[in-house]
């Protein structure tokens, strides 16, 4: 085959394409008329509903559905390299496209009713922790899509299927809310379609591998197969002009944005994310380690690859050699990530928008050029002698801290002798956890995944936090409403959380029962095991009393003077000190039961009553262990 032939009859075409208005698409700018920037499909926004409250009863049909975390998916290179929500995103979209848990193309969606198409939800994510759906929910959401369809580009329903629309449901069970997050998806083709396409993007990477192994392209030097692959595949596909300029929600699902423009369609058109999922397809078949970069160039989004070539990752772009003349070609292959984002046009790997690339493994090599590998004979080629990282670890992969607690991560990376053993730190939600340097702050109540990452190649080791709001200080007060009245505790202890009784809120209570358990407003339970001094003193209408098995200790005076009691149930036993004069004044006829473990304790507690001043009073034993 002639190249530069080829390369001269496309770049005709590209210049006469070049000079028609072409719109952008998805987020894409106006193409150039040598270097197309590729169009990259992005999907378009999903509509948001937001919570929507549902019933107990509803919340128990909840969950049967089919809950995400319930089936095991099988991911890829690109998983890897997402956040943890976006990985949850991930799974969801495999298991509900593979479960076809999608409306139908052939369903004529006439209203914005979600009602009508429930029997498709899918619920992605059950939380007590999170209130809504992220602000950059549609990024997160884009790149679980890429990363699927990198992952699977022989699966075309992973690039066809997209949700319609998300929301959750909020359910309040308690001082507890639950919220279940879901969405809806829509296919862009049918299910018959799906398996012919799929069927044509395998036999079209077959058709490829056939003509590259039987014309000699593979060699035993990764490195040389990939060059030559790099020259036939480049040169074997045209730009699709027509799918670059279609803004419309068609051109947004184009073929040529996938592996089936760049290997099956008959007269082999793609675009940029065509190219490179093709060409990671044909690099994969071939032992090559690939992956593709969802990026921006030239002011909109592109799509191009990296190689693993002898442990070090090199920069490709199929798209921009394509049909174009011997330097551009060159140009454009076994670059580092440095050079593609220096380079006119630029390769930007750039955060807060909707392309994944900039997680992804950073290139470094410079060994394998164009240049050396063309003018070098294989017999005289050497290997580049690099060790790599392959492995990062940290001791803790799950975290239980409270808010304010600061920690680090102590990594350790493998192999030892590895040449770069560089990392930097990140965390998932700065608002959970805030990361300084290199170390990490619970700044709120929440979970959230924090990571080391390997500078180079990104990998990584990840490390749950759950944050847990801290405790109150001893001797700070804690007020527990009961009816219109709120009785106060008092924190006797923050590390075992333990609070004794104040006061009662009710000066005019008859009846009282002195919890064991409260909690406070950030719902940290405390352990009642006091009842403090003059805590219940003067209440004098008050007429019946419950001590829970918990409290240990009742104070000087805790119930002098209550005149009117009759029943006092002393559940005892933990009780082992009662102050003087704490039954001081408690009305002569009162019957005391105490519940406790035996006649012993009961005969000891017995003895600390009448000491306190309960001299007169009616006792009762009843065994409770």
């Amino acid at each position: 085959m002639n190249f530069k032939y080829l390369r001269k009859i496309a770049t005709l075409i590209f210049i006469s394409a070049a000079l028609l208005l072409i719109p952008a698409n998805s987020i894409s700018a106006s193409a150039d008329e040598k270097l197309p920037e590729g169009s990259l499909s992005i999907a378009p926004n999903v509509e948001n509903l937001g919570i929507i409250e549902i019933t107990d009863e509803e919340a128990k049909e909840l969950e049967e559905a089919s809950v995400l975390n319930g089936f095991a998916t099988p991911t890829g290179d690109h998983y890897r390299y997402l956040s943890a929500d976006e990985k949850l995103l991930y799974r969801a979209l495999y298991n509900a496209i593979t479960q076809k848990k999608y409306i139908p193309y052939s369903t004529n969606i006439s209203s914005n009713d979600y009602r009508n198409y429930k029997q498709y939800e899918y619920v992605f994510e059950t939380s007590k922790t999170k209130t809504g759906f992220d602000s950059n929910f549609d990024y997160y959401l884009n790149h679980a899509r890429q990363a699927l369809y990198y992952d699977h580009p022989d699966r075309i329903e992973f690039f066809m299927c997209w949700p319609r629309w998300t929301y959750a449901y909020g359910h309040t069970n308690g001082t507890t809310t639950e919220i279940s997050f879901c969405f809806i998806l829509r296919s862009w083709y049918d299910d018959t379609r799906f398996e012919k396409l799929d069927n044509e993007i395998r036999q079209g990477l077959n058709n490829y591998l056939e003509y590259i192994r039987s014309n000699g392209l593979v060699s035993s030097w990764s490195a040389v197969t990939e060059l030559n692959v790099y020259n036939y595949y480049s040169d074997s596909i045209s730009y699709d002009w027509d799918c670059a300029s279609d803004i419309s929600l068609a051109g947004t699902y184009n073929l040529s944005h996938t592996a089936w423009g760049a290997l099956a369609s008959p007269d082999r058109k793609a675009v940029c994310d065509g190219y490179s999922a093709g060409f990671e397809m044909i690099m994969d078949s071939l032992n090559i380690d690939s992956m593709v970069i969802a990026g921006l160039s030239k002011g909109g989004g592109h799509a191009w690859n990296i190689v693993k070539l002898d442990g070090r990752w090199y920069e490709v772009d199929t798209t921009w050699a394509s049909g174009h003349d011997t330097d551009e070609h060159i140009k454009w292959f076994n670059r580092t990530t440095a050079e593609f984002a220096s380079m006119n046009p630029q390769h930007m790997r750039s955060t807060g928008n909707a392309l994944s690339g900039f997680r992804m493994p950073l290139a470094y090599g410079t060994h394998y050029t164009y240049d050396y590998l063309s003018s070098t004979p294989e017999a005289a080629l050497e290997h580049d002698d690099y060790v790599e990282v392959t492995g990062i670890s940290i001791t803790e992969t799950t975290k239980d801290i409270m808010t304010g607690d600061t920690f680090t991560l102590d990594p350790v990376v493998t192999p030892g002798n590895a040449v770069n053993k560089s990392y930097f730190f990140e965390t998932d939600d700065e608002s959970i956890v805030a990361l300084s340097g290199n170390s990490f702050t619970a700044v709120d109540v929440g979970t959230t995944t924090v990571r080391v990452v390997t500078s180079e190649n990104r990998l990584c080791a990840e490390c749950v936090v759950n944050v847990s709001p801290r405790p109150k200080n001893k001797g700070e007060s804690i007020s527990v409403k009961v009816g219109s009245y709120k009785n106060t505790f008092k924190v006797n202890s923050a590390e075992e959380r333990t609070v004794s009784f104040t006061k009662a809120g009710n000066k005019n209570a008859t009846s009282l029962e002195i919890p064991s358990i409260i909690t406070d407003e950030n719902d940290i339970a405390y352990t009642v095991t006091e009842i403090d001094s003059n805590a219940l003193k003067n209440f004098k209408k008050l007429k019946k009393l419950t001590i829970p098995a918990t409290v240990r200790k009742i104070g000087k005076n805790a119930l002098r003077n209550a005149t009117k009691l009759k029943t006092l149930k002393v559940y005892g036993n933990n009780l082992t000190s009662v102050k003087s004069g704490a039954f001081t004044g408690v009305n002569s006829n009162c019957k005391i039961t105490i519940y406790c473990r035996d006649k012993k304790t009961y005969n000891k507690l017995v003895r600390l009553f009448k000491k306190a001043g309960a001299k007169e009073q009616n006792y009762a034993f009843k065994k409770k262990k």
